[in-house]
């Protein structure tokens, strides 16, 4: 079986311009390069998170940026499998100053594409993306890349997303179509608020095109941009106001 890769490729027109313009609106928050490090997670497990992680990875570099894929999933990571990438040294070994940074860095099949491990399963990773050496690494790899893209484990059931958002320049959330409820996205947006979050929008997956006319231009992902909408609802708050 190829890798997520070759899928990314061979994937249909619609898909590749769903993730084009989640790219170009990724690149228009972060035109002043104030946001290189992107955190990505959902509520729950198998909503197409990694998936969309890879995703973007790939269109951004081909884009012509560089681009690093961190997989911070200690407790569940796909990344190496999706990729078909032989799993070696990664994360955990760094933070456990067992290798260099330069020793985790691995590049892909795809120009401009690197991708850094999560290392051996470890029963703490709360306390490794807590640690001053996970956000000192953050800090080097952003000198070293123009983008740095995270995945983490949903954050509806884990709480380490949560952390490495309070240090990540911007977070994306991933949502199935019709599979989460109303109140737990909001819950998780909460979550992602009291960590100090900078939001950047929300990614529907999943969308079935056939079924829903309203995202029937998008393929199976659209863009929600949750800056956007804030300043539309304050916009509006204030013209009642004046009325």
């Amino acid at each position: 079986m190829g890798s997520i890769i070759d899928r990314y490729f061979s994937a249909s027109v619609s898909v590749r311009e769903a993730i084009k313009t989640l790219r170009t609106n990724l690149q228009f928050v972060s035109s002043d390069n104030s946001v290189k490090s992107v955190m990505i997670t959902s509520a729950f497990p198998n909503e197409a998170k990694t998936t969309t992680c890879i995703y973007l990875a790939l269109s951004l570099a081909e884009a012509g940026k560089r681009v690093l894929l961190l997989d911070c999933d200690l407790r569940r990571p796909m990344m190496a499998e999706y990729m078909n990438v032989p799993r070696k040294t990664g994360l955990v070994d760094y933070i456990s100053g067992t290798c260099r940074l330069s020793d985790i860095i691995v590049p892909t099949k795809c120009e401009n594409l690197f991708f850094v491990d999560s290392g051996p399963k470890i029963s703490n990773s709360v306390e490794i993306l807590a640690s001053a050496a996970f956000e000192s690494m953050l800090d080097e790899l952003r000198e070293e890349f123009d983008c740095i893209i995270i995945d983490t484990p949903p954050l509806g059931s884990f709480i380490e997303a949560a952390v490495i958002a309070s240090i990540a320049d911007g977070t994306l959330l991933v949502i199935e179509h019709g599979k989460v409820e109303a109140k737990v996205a909001k819950s998780i947006v909460e979550q992602l608020k009291k960590a100090h979050a900078h939001i950047l929008g929300v990614v529907f997956s999943n969308i079935n095109t056939k079924t829903d006319s309203y995202y029937g231009n998008y393929g199976q992902y659209s863009y929600y941009d949750y800056n956007h909408a804030k300043k539309k609802t304050k916009g509006h708050r204030r013209r009642r106001r004046k009325s």
